[in-house]
């Protein structure tokens, strides 16, 4: 009978089991380690729209990478910890679709840092705020904490239907009326360093307890727009994928380990 080698030896295969699972561990956390390394941003648009969907301040960030960077990547930006989990965080396809972007998060102090995995130039964020009501006065202040280098900061503000006495800081530099039937201020804060902290106040006057979003036309002009929510994956589901994809890998090496060594106690001798 011929002798047969094994493709692992007993020694041989343990060895390598713990080489391969010890690889797949490296590869899994080297993400967080990557994303440590903060990118910057060329573009950065925040929007603040009060009152949308929720008796809130839903805060957007849409923002551009550099056209020369490598992808895919990872973009870190900052979030208040307060706010928790982000309402949504997503990739922009090349044909304008927003795709669900897998991402971490870590609080340090005041500021939780979203660490967005991209394929493509241009990530989303969505979070809500909680917008300051004082009888009909409604006031938000954004706080951008730095940590980040942004060529372009620039804001766009929803005014709320009804909203009267509207005040912004640093002051629009244009306004338009929008196919909804609001009107959007615009206005920019130019380069911002890492070290640099920036900041958008918003005041108003509303009588009104209504939710912008509620009308028909919102739903109409929703539709036909390039920019909706997704759903958010949280930190939970992201590290559990990475948990799950390593035991199940060690659970297949294991157990062909677990064979190859019974096999090899088979072996004829020579």
């Amino acid at each position: 009978m011929a002798n047969v080698q094994p493709v692992f030896g007993s020694v041989f295969g343990f060895r390598h089991l713990v080489v391969l699972v010890g690889c797949v561990v490296v590869v899994g956390g080297s993400g967080g380690a990557r994303a440590e390394e903060s990118v910057g941003v060329s573009q950065l648009e925040v929007s603040l729209w009060p009152e949308y969907d929720r008796a809130a301040m839903l805060v957007i960030y849409r923002a551009r990478l550099p056209s020369d960077l490598r992808l895919p990547t990872v973009v870190t930006l900052p979030i208040p910890a307060g706010v928790g989990a982000p309402h949504a965080v997503a990739r922009r396809a090349a044909d304008g679709v927003l795709l669900v972007a897998d991402y971490t998060r870590e609080v340090v102090g005041d500021t939780a840092w979203v660490r967005i995995a991209t394929d493509t130039p241009e990530v989303q964020l969505e979070y809500y705020g909680e917008l300051a009501k004082n009888g009909d006065r409604r006031s938000y202040t954004y706080v951008w904490p730095g940590g980040v280098a942004v060529e372009i900061l620039s804001y766009e503000i929803q005014s709320p239907r009804g909203a009267t006495e509207i005040t912004v800081l640093p002051a629009a530099t244009r306004q338009a009326d929008g196919e909804d039937g609001r009107t959007y201020y615009f206005g920019s804060l130019g380069r911002v360093a890492k070290a640099d902290v920036a900041k958008v106040e918003l005041n108003y006057r509303r009588a009104s307890d209504d939710l912008g979003a509620a009308p028909a036309l919102d739903a109409a002009v929703a539709a036909t727009t390039a920019r909706p929510s997704v759903p958010a994956t949280s930190d939970a589901e992201t590290n559990d994928r990475w948990v799950w994809a390593v035991l199940a890998l060690a659970a297949v090496l294991f157990g062909a380990s677990v064979v190859v060594f019974a096999q090899s106690g088979r072996r004829p001798k020579a």
